[in-house]
């Protein structure tokens, strides 16, 4: 396992992550009512964490094909999303929804790009 050390400017504790098979690519904080980070790379998994339970391992995604490139949480209305660009030109969609005080993000939406999409 790789050890990747975060600094959160919001908070003031040096955390540790654990990212498995690759080097980091790509992260993203959500602060819309939940705290969440989403960290993505060449192992073509989405992790999702939450920061107010020290960095707990929430959910792992696995729907990319290759290499991902960007990933961001949006506020649509009130639906957080959480929005992920691949390698594979594709732009996967995913709502979140509260499950057992948890939240989770379900696929949504699949966008084939014509070309790959880079943050």
């Amino acid at each position: 396992m790789l050890a990747i050390k975060w600094l959160c400017v919001f908070l003031e504790n040096l955390h540790t992550l654990c990212c498995v098979k690759s080097v980091l690519i790509v992260f993203a904080l959500c602060y819309a009512g939940v705290r969440l980070l989403a960290t993505a790379s060449r192992d073509r998994l989405v992790h999702i964490f939450d920061i107010d339970h020290d960095y707990g391992l929430v959910q792992t995604l696995d729907d990319h094909s290759s290499a991902i490139t960007a990933v961001r949480f949006t506020q649509l209305d009130s639906q957080l999303m959480m929005l992920s660009c691949g390698a594979d030109k594709s732009l996967l969609f995913r709502n979140a929804q509260l499950v057992c005080y948890i939240f989770l993000f379900f696929f949504c939406i699949h966008w084939i790009c014509p070309v790959c999409i880079n943050d």
